[in-house]
């Protein structure tokens, strides 16, 4: 079982890429990830491309699969999930008093600086909604880590 696995059937092989009608795996549970990359609910299956290792060359249609994200790609949606709201939180900290001193609030308490680090982190949070919908480009993402044939009997 691997990070961000999905699990699915292939449905057509076209130029070394599987078209798999995919669904999220058991180590899914309580993740969310699926459903913000995909912008969906996720228990629903989905159409995905991922490239065909020279190690699987025997796939064919109906062939049940597990494919992941590149690791490439985890680590630059990770970055950019977890990475953004925390440097929103701290920079919402850090101008905290800025922001005290331009409004003229003569009182700087403790409040101010958490609610400007709250606001920082929702901006955070904004960036990272803007920018994923730009660069989230999935169907190049995936690749397949193992498969099992389809059962050719028809049972």
């Amino acid at each position: 079982m691997h990070y961000m696995s999905l699990f699915g059937t292939i449905i057509k092989i076209e130029n070394n890429k599987a078209k798999i009608l995919a669904v999220q795996g058991k180590s899914c549970e309580g993740c969310n990830a699926c459903k913000g990359l995909f912008k969906r609910d996720t228990s629903e299956p989905i159409e995905i491309e991922a490239d065909i290792p020279l190690e699987f060359k025997g796939l064919s249609e109906n062939d049940t699969v597990e494919v992941e994200l590149n690791p490439k790609d985890k680590i630059q949606l990770s970055t950019l999930v977890f990475g953004s709201p925390l440097v929103g939180f701290f920079i919402g900290l850090l101008l905290a008093p800025k922001i005290s001193e331009i409004m003229s609030w003569q009182n700087y308490s403790d409040a101010i600086q958490i609610i400007s680090a709250f606001l920082g982190m929702i901006v955070g949070f904004a960036i990272t909604n803007i920018v994923s919908k730009k660069i989230c480009n999935l169907s190049d993402s995936f690749y397949i880590v193992s498969y099992e044939k389809a059962d050719s009997s028809g049972s």
